[in-house]
């Protein structure tokens, strides 16, 4: 078992990245948040922090409007999410080639460090996730 990689935790478990926490997502999880990790079917870890400023991005408009929270299916109309092309086990969120409009401008690059330094949970105990991991 591959215990301290962080996107193959030990059953039951979870992993978050500190690098995520600074994007100002906390835990427990939004259940927006929840909703579209849920959607995708990955474990929080695994997509980029990025991805959690354009997640948030999205629901900022929708409540200053008044409108309802964003559904999965509307995050996913704004954004494609992909397997990184350099790590396979990570995912993240780009506007659509034809999608003429951007919710969110001036985000830093994911290249870096942010996988490291990262931490396990337990999801089952909290109730965080519906369905963790691939």
């Amino acid at each position: 078992m591959e215990f301290n990689r962080p996107h193959t935790p030990s059953h039951g478990l979870t992993s978050f990245s500190e690098a995520v926490l600074k994007c100002g997502i906390h835990l427990p999880l939004h259940p927006y948040i929840k909703s579209i990790i849920d959607y995708y079917g990955v474990v929080p870890f695994q997509l980029t922090p990025n991805t959690y400023r354009y997640m948030v991005g999205l629901y900022i408009p929708y409540h200053k409007l008044g409108l309802e929270t964003p559904s999965p299916e509307e995050f996913a109309w704004f954004y494609q999410v992909k397997s990184n092309p350099s790590d396979l086990s990570f995912f993240y969120a780009s506007k659509w080639s034809n999608q003429a409009i951007k919710t969110i401008y001036g985000v830093r690059n994911n290249i870096g460090k942010w996988k490291n330094p990262f931490f396990h949970f337990d999801y089952a105990a909290n109730g965080f996730f519906q369905n963790p991991g691939r």
